[in-house]
């Protein structure tokens, strides 16, 4: 074999094998990506009275699967609570199922991506008591 065409394919490997570690990095990213952020749930309109007869999620069992990130998505894509005080909130959602002076808290059920990490619709609450950001985020279950 000539040194030219040894060189030649030296070039190629080290180019698949980069190519081949890209794709490698390119997957784990997006599997550490859905654990945390990715939502097993397409947006559906919100109803009110679907969202209170879906409350207390984990009554039934400790892995209701995603029940109401649906909605959830719906809720934080309209802006639906943003400029509402608490007292409108829970008119519209129920009580929440944990609250600090910040924020109120209402459980969706299992909806990460990957993992078996519950999730949760946060609303925050200003010193006005109001809503000014609505978000859904991973808790440990």
């Amino acid at each position: 074999m000539s040194q030219s065409l040894s060189r030649t394919v030296t070039v190629v490997a080290i180019r698949m094998f980069g190519l081949l570690g890209l794709m490698i990095a390119g997957l784990i990213g997006y599997l550490v990506w859905a654990y945390y952020f990715a939502i097993e749930a397409e947006r559906a309109p919100f109803s009110a009275s679907a969202w209170q007869e879906k409350a207390n999620v984990y009554a039934l069992s400790n892995d209701p699967g995603c029940v109401r990130a649906d909605m959830a998505l719906d809720i934080i894509a309209t802006e639906l609570l943003l400029g509402k005080t608490v007292a409108e909130i829970t008119q519209l959602l129920g009580e929440p199922d944990s609250t600090s002076p910040s924020s109120l808290i209402y459980e969706l059920g299992q909806c990460s991506g990957l993992g078996w990490l519950s999730s949760v619709l946060a609303i925050q609450i200003d010193t006005a008591e109001q809503a000014h950001k609505t978000r859904i985020l991973r808790v440990e279950p």
